[in-house]
């Protein structure tokens, strides 16, 4: 994470700073504060007002000099309302992450796509059955249909592959994970079925971290 401080160096400027480095050891990871005090690279960023403070290239606040507990509630991920996840094919990854999300997380808008989107692999359709969840009725779906203003958080589950690019300005994480997939002809039926059962579970295990993080009971 990025900590951008705006300001000519002023004492308030300072106090940001230090509250910024304050608020970045409480919720731990690392982290960076940098101070800007070019006047045209504040103005390239629309700051009207100093101290500023921006966040991964985003302007949280300006003319304030905020809290250490004012900046922390700022950096903490905040609870997502929508989750896309993407993977190449829109195949076996994704269309598992979204059967097992809309699963954990009933009330949040869950949706899956894919650069080359091909067919919902039939073994992703078996291993979701295993675990109570019906994906008979999942179609892949390609990237460039999808809002971006109707995502909140993007997850991509490429491994080997390149993911696909999304522009929208949601949160993004990567959680490489291995594509169960394979067009190899000396895996049997029950091989197949074990890999995408490994796929399965460890996307689910990632799933249920993240609503431990992000939805606390």
């Amino acid at each position: 994470m990025l900590i951008e401080v705006f300001g000519p160096g002023c004492k308030r400027c300072e106090t940001l700073a230090s509250n910024a480095r304050q608020a970045l050891a409480r919720i731990g990871g690392e982290h960076e504060v940098v101070k800007v005090s070019d006047y045209a690279a504040m103005a390239a960023r629309g700051i009207l007002s100093t101290p500023a403070l921006a966040v991964d290239g985003q302007v949280k606040l300006q003319g304030k000099v905020a809290s250490p507990e004012e900046i922390a509630a700022l950096l903490r991920p905040r609870t997502p309302t929508s989750i896309l996840f993407l993977c190449v094919a829109n195949s076996a990854r994704s269309q598992m992450a979204e059967g097992l999300a809309r699963s954990l997380f009933p009330g949040l808008r869950i949706q899956s796509a894919g650069s080359r989107p091909s067919r919902v692999n039939p073994h992703a359709i078996e291993v979701l059955a295993e675990v109570g969840i019906d994906a008979s009725r999942h179609t892949a779906k390609s990237v460039q249909d999808i809002d971006p203003a109707s995502v909140d958080l993007v997850i991509t589950l490429c491994a080997e592959e390149v993911c696909p690019l999304f522009l929208g300005q949601a949160e993004k994480l990567h959680w490489p994970i291995p594509d169960p997939a394979s067009d190899d002809p000396s895996l049997s039926s029950d091989q197949m079925r074990a890999r995408f059962r490994a796929g399965r579970d460890e996307i689910r295990c990632r799933l249920e971290a993240l609503k431990q993080e992000r939805f606390p009971a």
